[in-house]
């Protein structure tokens, strides 16, 4: 049982619970054909809290412990990598930052094959570059 696992399930589930329950907050008249606008964020949070359900059971079951001060440097040193990168962001732009920032959180995660680092971080940051860029039109830095 790993103690780590097991709140990060838990709270991840809270908040499955927390956006499902507010995504019938605000109501809006829509076509009864139609899903509604509250159909995507549903979906969403359902599919967080069955994942974390999921991924709680397993940690339960899971034999051996995972020591607290090695989560805990990850912890710091992921939230550290976040505050650095969103500071970054609009120095370098997404493509390099997003690469890097992937590079580290896998050698950070135990991924030591160079050619999984860089394919991994390389052809995410090229996919959503071309999916949010070019086909969504959102504006990257």
């Amino acid at each position: 049982m790993r103690t780590g696992e097991i709140v990060i399930s838990l709270v991840l589930a809270g908040f499955g619970l927390t956006f499902f329950a507010l995504a019938d907050f605000a109501r809006t008249a829509y076509n009864s054909a139609d899903l509604g606008p509250n159909f995507y964020p549903r979906l969403i949070s359902l599919l967080l809290l069955s994942f974390s359900v999921m991924q709680l059971i397993i940690s339960i079951r899971r034999k051996g412990k995972e020591e607290f001060e090695a989560i805990a440097w990850r912890l710091v040193g992921g939230v550290f990598l976040l505050i650095f990168g969103y500071v970054l962001l609009w120095e370098t732009g997404y493509v390099w930052l997003n690469t890097v920032f992937i590079l580290i959180l896998m050698i950070m995660g135990g991924a030591r094959k160079w050619w999984v680092l860089l394919t991994t971080s390389a052809g995410y940051t090229a996919l959503s570059y071309y999916v949010f860029a070019r086909i969504l039109n959102v504006p990257l830095p």
